[in-house]
């Protein structure tokens, strides 16, 4: 899974009816699971990072809590929750760590990631992955996006949700969307918060207004669908939101032909508890924001996920399968982020052998 050098993608193979074949790679690709095997300190920062927490006693009795008391997934506790990020002390003292802290940015990460039964002609397609923008006042990283992956090679260009906290948001997006690459296809899917305006226990936002502005700045939305790519080699199967029960992965799988290799993108991980018979090869999501505040051997403290925390950020698979779950690059409820900086992802996906 580490950063490597990869041959490109001809932009040919993104177009429908394209036949154009791409030699295979040069060199072999690790297994995904090898971290146990190899030096740690080889890996990426953040990943020693969840092999730290993973392995803490302080980590182990956290879970044991939450596995006690599972406190994310009722309604009751997500109000106090949201209560106390709203009140007076958490914003003074969010004020007073963001004197004292570094300015934040977004990190450009890379991955490897094995994709079992991806074309041979498609290895080495790169997929710029990218989440929860949240784009708002107190919420602006997203502005900085445009210029951090303005010179990033990819061949598909593909967004999990939560554009907006509410419609106020949906301009602010459509100028920094005006300023991103546009050398590649680029596809979405829609996040809880997009449907949802976030610290409101009523109301809904203008999705139709919301989509539209993402269809003029070139994005198709997936909604419960399908889309081939890459000469009908590969099937983009976007699902709508799931906690705002949007979702019908039915449906979004209809006109997959059977033993196509699928990407799966929808806003929350916890999907993969409900795939069902479908298996996509490959799964992106973000939502999490890998809890946004993560602390030294104890990892996320609120997760937004009924997953096992070490789940929330990263690569890991699911069945042999891969799942990526990305920071994303706004804030929700605190606008900060400690040990878990904004991230925007390239994934080299590359073939079994």
């Amino acid at each position: 899974m580490g950063m490597s050098t990869t041959k490109h993608v001809d932009a040919a193979l993104l177009d429908e009816s394209a036949t154009l074949t791409v030699p295979a790679a040069a060199h072999p690709s690790p297994e995904l699971g090898e971290a146990a095997t190899r030096d740690p300190m080889q890996a990426p920062p953040h990943q020693r990072q969840q092999e730290e927490e993973a392995s803490s006693p302080a980590s182990d009795a956290l879970d044991a809590l939450i596995n006690a008391v599972p406190v994310h997934r009722t309604r009751l506790a997500r109000r106090v929750y949201h209560g106390m990020i709203d009140s007076m002390p958490a914003q003074a003292g969010v004020a007073l760590l963001k004197r004292v802290l570094p300015p934040p940015h977004v990190e450009l990460t890379h991955h490897e990631v094995i994709v079992p039964g991806l074309p041979q002609r498609l290895d080495g397609l790169r997929v710029l992955h990218i989440s929860d923008l949240h784009l708002r006042p107190g919420s602006e990283l997203a502005d900085e996006l445009p210029d951090v992956v303005a010179a990033v090679p990819h061949d598909l260009m593909l967004y999990t949700g939560d554009f907006i906290d509410d419609d106020d948001g949906i301009e602010p997006v459509r100028e920094v969307l005006r300023r991103m690459p546009r050398t590649a296809p680029a596809y979405a899917v829609l996040g809880n918060h997009d449907y949802w305006p976030l610290g409101r226990a009523h109301g809904r936002n203008d999705v139709k207004r919301l989509c539209q502005m993402l269809t003029d700045c070139g994005l198709e939305v997936l909604r419960n669908t399908s889309r081939p790519v890459c000469g009908g080699d590969l099937y983009l199967v976007g699902v709508d939101d799931p906690p705002t029960k949007h979702d019908d992965i039915d449906q979004a799988m209809a006109a997959v032909p059977a033993g196509a290799c699928t990407i799966m993108l929808v806003h929350t991980p916890d999907m993969v508890t409900r795939l069902g018979a479908h298996h996509p090869n490959l799964m992106l999501s973000g939502h999490t924001h890998g809890g946004q505040i993560r602390l030294p051997l104890v990892g996320p403290i609120v997760t937004m996920s009924s997953l096992p925390r070490r789940q929330v950020m990263g690569l890991w698979t699911n069945d042999g399968r891969p799942v990526f779950v990305t920071r994303g690059i706004g804030y929700s409820g605190l606008n900060i982020r400690l040990g878990c900086p904004a991230e925007a992802t390239v994934l080299t996906l590359r073939t079994s052998h």
